[in-house]
C-alpha cells in the first residue's frame, strides 16, 4: 500500500524566502496516455526537485486504475508505483494525464471513485487536456473552481505547478535544465497559435472568442464575458472548459500572449509597451504568462526568435 505521510507545512529556507516543502503528487495514468505529455510533466517536476535540493521537494507517485505499467499512445510502457485503490495519506497535489483511450477508462468503475476520493483531498486538483473530463465526471471541477486546473500540455502543467509553489526562479532554472524541449516550445512547435483559439462558428462561445480575438487589450474579466454572452460566470467556465479545454481567464491569457508572441518578432519595441499595448499591464505580468503557457521569457523568445545563437 502507497502510503503518503509528508507534512504538508512549508519549510522555509534561511537563504530565500519560498516554501520548499515536500509535496506529495500523485499523478493517474491509465491505457493509452500521451506518452510526451506524460514525459514532460515528470520531467518538469523531477527537474524542481533537484533546483530545490537539498530542502525537500516533490513526492511523486505514479499510479493506475490497476497498479500495472501501462501501454502509453505510442506503444511504450509508463511504470507505475501503484494502484489507485492502494494510496492513502495526504496528497497536495492530484494530476490526470490525458490520451486516447480516456473514454474507455470511464467504463472501469472504480476509477471514478477513486479520482473523486483522493481529490476531494487534494489541495489541488489539475489535469492534461481530455483528462478533465475524468475530472469533471468526478465533480472535482465544479466543486474547486479556485484548485484547479486542466492545461493543454505537460510542460505547462509541471512549469505552472513549479511557478505557483517555488516562484519565477525556480521555474526559470527549470527551463534553463530542460533544454531543448523548450527551446522546441519556444520555437513555435507548441505555442498557442490563434487558429487554435478559436471556436466553432455555432458555439455559443463565438461572439465571446471573437470579442477577445479582435482586441486582446479589451476589459475581458470573466463577469464582463460572461454579460456579453448573456450567461452566469458558472456556465461560461463550464462551456470553455468543455469546449476549450480551459476557463475564459486562460483563454484570454493565451491570446495576449499570442498577439505579444507576434509583436515580439515583428517589432522593437519594449517589453513594456509590449505588455500594455496587449493587455497584461506590466512586464512582470506579462512574463509570468510566458512562462506559463511558452515555459520562455519574453526577453529569450525574442532573443531566439532573432537567432540569438547563445539563447
Amino acid at each position: 500500500m502507497a502510503v503518503l505521510e509528508r507534512d504538508p507545512t512549508p519549510v522555509l529556507t534561511s537563504e530565500a524566502s519560498l516554501p520548499l516543502a515536500a509535496q506529495s503528487v500523485v499523478i493517474i495514468a491509465f491505457p493509452g496516455v500521451v506518452l510526451l505529455e506524460a514525459a514532460q510533466t515528470l520531467e518538469g517536476l523531477a527537474a524542481a526537485r533537484r533546483a530545490v535540493a537539498p530542502a525537500p521537494g516533490y513526492d511523486i507517485l505514479v499510479t493506475s486504475p490497476t497498479g500495472c505499467s501501462v501501454s502509453t499512445s505510442s506503444g511504450v510502457r509508463l511504470g507505475v508505483d501503484a494502484a489507485m485503490r492502494e494510496v492513502v495519506g495526504t496528497v497536495d497535489t492530484l494530476i490526470v494525464l490525458g490520451g486516447w483511450d480516456y473514454d474507455a477508462t470511464f467504463a472501469n468503475p472504480g476509477v471514478l471513485p477513486h479520482i473523486r476520493r483522493l481529490g476531494d483531498s487534494a489541495r489541488r486538483v489539475v489535469a492534461i487536456g481530455n483528462g478533465g473530463h475524468l475530472l469533471r465526471a468526478a465533480g472535482l471541477l465544479e466543486q474547486r473552481r479556485s484548485n484547479a486546473r486542466v492545461t493543454r500540455s505537460g510542460s505547462e502543467l509541471a512549469l505552472w505547478l513549479v511557478d505557483q509553489d517555488y516562484g519565477p526562479g525556480v521555474a526559470a532554472k527549470v527551463v534553463d535544465w530542460l533544454g531543448d524541449s523548450r527551446a522546441r516550445e519556444a520555437g513555435g512547435e507548441q505555442t498557442c497559435d490563434i487558429g487554435a483559439l478559436t471556436v466553432a462558428p455555432d458555439s455559443p462561445l463565438r461572439l465571446v472568442a471573437d470579442a477577445v480575438l479582435s482586441n486582446p487589450a479589451g476589459s475581458h474579466s470573466v463577469g464582463n464575458l460572461a454579460r456579453l454572452a448573456c450567461m452566469s460566470e458558472r456556465q461560461l467556465n463550464r462551456l470553455f472548459s468543455s469546449e476549450m479545454g480551459m476557463g475564459p481567464a486562460r483563454f484570454v491569457q493565451r491570446v495576449r500572449v499570442e498577439e505579444a508572441r507576434a509583436s515580439l518578432e515583428r517589432n522593437d519595441k519594449t517589453i513594456e509597451m509590449i505588455a500594455a499595448e496587449c493587455g497584461f499591464g506590466t512586464a512582470e505580468t506579462m512574463r509570468r504568462a510566458f512562462l506559463r503557457v511558452l515555459g520562455i521569457s519574453p526577453s529569450a523568445y525574442r532573443n531566439r526568435s532573432n537567432g540569438c545563437a547563445q539563447c
